[in-house]
């Protein structure tokens, strides 16, 4: 007798994802905390976005913090305030603490975290069967986007939309916020943007003749036109805009460095020194609406492609009872290798019979020709 196997792909849902996550293996500090949570506490922690909401506050905050720690630290070589020194030294050196150890938690904590089990993925790929273990976090690519994100047309959601994102969502609303953005292959650039923004405030803060100050522009603007050129080149977020917007966000510092350089310098008047900053300051939000948004519009698009899915699904089951019954003969040689012939019959239609001789085609093509008849009828 001709078997038939059918294989059931099971997707889990949240509270499964976490639970796997709780019982997954990770030699790192963060994998062996959330291994020591409870299901509820998972889902909790999730609720938090924890850590993601704090790398997200010390990332805002070291810039900041570097411009102050050099601006005191102008201050005390110059003597310019005439304080105490010794609270200037205790200010720069929480600082310099702060910066170097909040660094050092993201890279160590966070970072290694995420890029230990996407290594962990690959290297036990061949045993993940044997022992029910499943990778912590992937970025999958968005098979169909045409469908998944209707009625968007597709070449406006090839560059405003993401061509992948993180998962599963558990660890995409945790840990992964730093690499949330970006591609996987460039997952290493989370630290490149705050990196710019550190050296741009260094130089910002440097201060002196007006030799001095031109070299500081000067090479203020090289470094934001190379960022900028890499960003257009590499091309490193999931969305295809993100990349371009944070291309033209460098551009518009690096026009504002040269209007600044020549007010200084007399060639410019203030006042369209002051025009454009406004202009800048408005193109910023407008670009920080799209990145913040951009995650919350794909999340609400593949949601609502999945609910149209699952209610056609639905539609479907319901009108089972009054679809033609379809029953599928196989009828095998004794051998069991080979299909004598395969027959289907439904209600007010004739049986059809696809017959074949023995050696010259199996059971799996057999049943696809099969098929396309039932289709084509």
């Amino acid at each position: 007798h001709a078997s038939v196997f059918v294989r059931v792909l099971h997707v889990p849902g949240k509270g499964q994802q976490q639970q796997r996550l709780s019982q997954g293996k990770s030699n790192t500090a963060l994998g062996r905390w959330f291994a020591s949570l409870s299901r509820r506490r998972l889902g909790f922690v999730m609720r938090l976005r924890f850590p993601n909401f704090s790398v997200s506050l010390v990332l805002l905050l070291i810039p900041g913090i570097v411009r102050a720690v050099t601006t005191v630290i102008q201050d005390i070589t110059g003597n310019v305030n005439g304080g105490p020194a010794g609270l200037d030294t205790a200010a720069v050196t929480i600082g310099v603490v702060f910066v170097v150890c909040g660094a050092a938690c993201v890279e160590t904590c966070v970072y290694r975290h995420i890029d230990s089990a996407l290594v962990t993925k690959a290297s036990t790929q061949q045993r993940n069967d044997a022992d029910g273990y499943s990778p912590m976090i992937q970025f999958v690519i968005h098979q169909r986007s045409p469908q998944l994100f209707a009625p968007i047309p597709r070449r406006i959601s090839r560059i405003l939309l993401p061509r992948g994102r993180w998962e599963p969502e558990f660890a995409r609303k945790t840990y992964a916020g730093i690499v949330a953005a970006l591609s996987s292959q460039w997952r290493r650039l989370w630290c490149f943007l705050p990196t710019i923004n550190i050296l741009v405030q260094i130089l910002g803060s440097i201060g002196g003749s007006d030799t001095v100050c031109d070299a500081v522009q000067s090479l203020t603007m090289i470094v934001l036109a190379c960022a900028c050129v890499f960003f257009a080149v590499a091309r490193p977020h999931r969305a295809l805009l993100a990349s371009y917007l944070t291309c033209v966000s460098l551009l518009l510092s690096c026009v504002v460095t040269l209007l600044a350089m020549l007010c200084r310098l007399g060639s410019v008047d203030r006042s369209v020194v002051d025009g454009f900053g406004v202009f800048v300051s408005v193109a910023m939000m407008i670009m920080k609406a799209y990145h913040v948004a951009l995650p919350h519009v794909e999340g609400w698009l593949i949601d609502r492609s999945r609910n149209l899915n699952g209610a056609t699904v639905l539609s479907k089951q319901n009108n089972v009872d009054q679809s033609p019954l379809l029953d599928i003969v196989i009828r095998s040689t004794p051998s069991g290798r080979d299909v004598d012939a395969l027959s289907y019959h439904s209600r007010g239609n004739p049986e059809v019979t696809l017959a074949t001789p023995q050696s010259t085609m199996h059971a799996e093509v057999m049943l696809r020709r099969l098929i396309a008849i039932i289709c084509d009828n």
